[in-house]
């Protein structure tokens, strides 16, 4: 298969993918009123579970070695279909907090096999360019990330459930995409040893690489969060037209630009 529509490939299956990570903070007024949740530290609290999943089922696919296991692509359409059944599920109705938390959870838990494993079929198939190729699919986890907010920027008075729908069913679009794909198990795996880990903070290098990426991922998604709040807040006290929804996305988007750039960056300076 040609190497562009590989990465075309790749990449449409992880935006269609990530379009899950904040598919609730653009619909939160609403989820709140309709499961009539206490609105105070819900954007917060949702947050947190998507992420607490996240970083849980990071651990345990890493711990399983699913994508080594088994075909990488077979693991991302699999974790991608759930993660978008976990996303639907807060249209169940009359859901109660613990419930509303726990699907937010389990879709960050099951994005784990998205976001990273995509990582992986892009660096099994670009491994002379794989700096330049990660740029363009974290771009497309940007781009991702804020299409919740796009697609409420329009004034067709579109319904929260429709925002749910629609980034559940281009998730599961992504998990089809990714199918067209082949990519081999490992063999001779290697099986996890957790004594090795405090071994691994002793190396300077990877303990200054871990904690930058520690830092960095805390105040990304601090600000990809509350970015529309401020907005909003903003727009309240000073009486403006402005499309909230529209702006957030236009902010948290021109990050691809960022990551693409980078990465092209990364392969010519051979960082």
């Amino acid at each position: 298969m040609n190497k562009t529509l590989i990465l075309v490939l790749i990449v449409f299956s992880q935006f269609f993918g990530t379009s899950l990570w904040f598919s609730t903070n653009a619909i939160l007024s609403s989820l709140a009123r309709v499961h009539q949740l206490d609105s105070q530290n819900l954007l917060a609290n949702l947050t947190i579970a998507t992420q607490l999943g996240f970083i849980v089922g990071s651990l345990l696919y890493a711990f399983l070695g699913l994508a080594d296991r088994f075909f990488a692509n077979i693991v991302f359409s699999i974790s991608i279909v759930l993660a978008a059944l976990a996303n639907a599920s807060i249209l169940i109705p009359n859901l109660n907090f613990p419930l509303v938390f726990l699907f937010r959870l389990l879709t960050g838990f099951f994005l784990a096999g998205v976001y990273p494993v995509g990582m992986k079929i892009a660096a099994y198939f670009f491994p002379k360019s794989v700096s330049s190729a990660l740029g363009v699919l974290v771009g497309a986890l940007v781009l991702g990330t804020s299409f919740s907010h796009f697609t409420m920027s329009f004034d067709i008075k579109l319904t929260w459930e429709a925002v749910i729908y629609s980034s559940s069913g281009l998730a599961v679009l992504g998990g089809i995409l990714i199918l067209f794909l082949k990519t081999p198990p490992k063999e001779n795996i290697q099986t996890m040893k957790i004594n090795t880990l405090p071994l691994l903070f002793k190396k300077k290098k990877f303990k200054t690489a871990t904690f930058a990426y520690y830092g960095h991922m805390w105040e990304l998604y601090t600000f990809w969060t509350f970015i529309p709040l401020l907005i909003t807040t903003y727009k309240a006290n000073q009486d403006s037209l402005l499309n909230s929804n529209l702006l957030t996305f236009m902010i948290i988007s021109i990050g691809a630009l960022g990551c693409v750039l980078v990465g092209k960056i990364a392969v010519k300076k051979d960082l």
